[in-house]
């Protein structure tokens, strides 16, 4: 089966939904688990106000399998004096990792916000610093434990 990479929209609502539930049934892998445990009237509101522009999705038909969330940084600033992206929540479901779908879901994202913003600094702060290597390979340089940037 192809997974699909887009990002998510209100109609997808009910597998986000199925998606957390599914996700919050395993051990949290970060205390950044905001969205476990809310109702579904939440994510609903969301799928509607932030998702779509957002979060990016890996579907397997039409079922969530990983999402990720890259966006612009409010406050943080990249080299070239721009705003800098910032990338974060990767989350793939348990049966689901090892297969290459969180790496090609942060590549796909990677390169939705490069059409999207252009050439900006990517940002990235990792509450688990066991994820280093993982955003190594992705070309993600940290300068100090758990503070990761990509210079575009």
């Amino acid at each position: 089966m192809e997974i699909e990479f887009r990002y998510t929209q209100p109609r997808d609502v009910d597998t986000l939904y199925d998606f957390f539930e599914a996700y919050d049934a395993e051990p949290a892998e970060s205390s950044n688990n905001f969205y476990f445990g809310w109702e579904i009237e939440t994510i609903q509101r969301d799928a509607v106000e932030y998702y779509q522009t957002n979060w990016l999705g890996a579907f397997d038909e039409d079922k969530i399998i990983g999402i990720c969330w890259i966006g612009e940084s409010e406050d943080e600033v990249g080299r070239n004096g721009r705003p800098a992206l910032i990338q974060s929540d990767v989350y793939v479901l348990p049966d689901r990792r090892g297969k290459g779908v969180g790496t090609n879901l942060v590549k796909e994202a990677l390169a939705l916000a490069k059409e999207e913003y252009g050439d900006r600094d990517v940002h990235i702060t990792l509450l688990d610093d066991d994820l280093i290597p993982f955003y190594e390979r992705l070309d993600f340089i940290f300068e100090a434990a758990g503070l990761g940037f990509l210079y575009c």
